[in-house]
C-alpha cells in the first residue's frame, strides 16, 4: 500500500524546483573493495556575472559538514559553489559532486 507524501516532502520538492527520482535500498557493507576516512575534497566558486571560477583542494578536513560550512562561509551573496570528493579509478582521477548543481551558473545556493 502506498502512502501519500508527507507535506514537508512536497515543500522540498518545490522549493527545489524539481521532482527527485531518489531511489533507496538496503545495501550489504561488505561489497565495498575500499574506503578512506579522510577524503580529499575541491570546492568550485563560481562569480558572476562572467562565470569565473575559484577552485579550491582541502585536506585534512575533520568532516564533509566542516568543508561544507568552509565553503558557504566563502560563497558570499555573488557566488555559487560545488563541492567535490576526488576519487580515483583505472581511468585517473575523477571528481564526485558532493554539493552544488552540475550546472554552476543556475545560481544556486553553496549547501
Amino acid at each position: 500500500m502506498e502512502r501519500a507524501p508527507r507535506p514537508y516532502l512536497r515543500w522540498f520538492e518545490l522549493k527545489a524546483c524539481r521532482l527527485s527520482a531518489m531511489q533507496a535500498s538496503g545495501v550489504d557493507p561488505r561489497d565495498v573493495a575500499w574506503e578512506r576516512e579522510q577524503p580529499v575534497y575541491r570546492v568550485y566558486f563560481w562569480g558572476h556575472p562572467r562565470h569565473a571560477s575559484d577552485e579550491w583542494r582541502i585536506t585534512d578536513a575533520g568532516s564533509v559538514q566542516e568543508v561544507l560550512a568552509w565553503a558557504q562561509a566563502r560563497s558570499g551573496r555573488h557566488r555559487t559553489c560545488q563541492v567535490w570528493a576526488e576519487a580515483r579509478n583505472e581511468q585517473g582521477l575523477g571528481l564526485l559532486l558532493l554539493s552544488g548543481h552540475n550546472d554552476p551558473t543556475d545560481g544556486s545556493e553553496c549547501r
